[in-house]
């Protein structure tokens, strides 16, 4: 799930000099993020969650410059996989898993 959301927070997309501040934002979110992930587990102090900017024109509508802000809540491994779930929802991505509680 997190690589499809990488394809909409990429840092790199975020290359230009007015993207400065949410680019950074972005690289530190994702490795924290990444982060627990990884060890299974949200340590202790964590934030209840993680603001990343999504790449210029990916929700579509606008001039494809407004960067809009979605928050992944980090209580959890659940949670994690469950914020990330309904922005790529919400984003219209292609090939998500559904989620385990829906029937086909």
């Amino acid at each position: 799930l997190l690589k499809k959301l990488l394809f909409y927070i990429h840092p790199d997309y975020l290359a230009q000099e007015k993207y400065k501040t949410q680019r950074s934002v972005n690289q530190k979110n994702i490795q924290n993020v990444q982060s627990m992930v990884t060890e299974g587990a949200v340590p202790d102090g964590a934030p209840r969650a993680l603001s990343f900017y999504l790449k210029p024109g990916s929700t579509g509508g606008g001039d494809g410059d407004d960067l809009r802000r979605v928050q992944v809540a980090v209580g959890s491994i659940a949670k994690i996989e469950n914020s990330v779930l309904a922005i790529l929802e919400a984003l219209n991505a292609d090939n998500i898993p559904q989620r385990p509680n829906q029937v086909s």
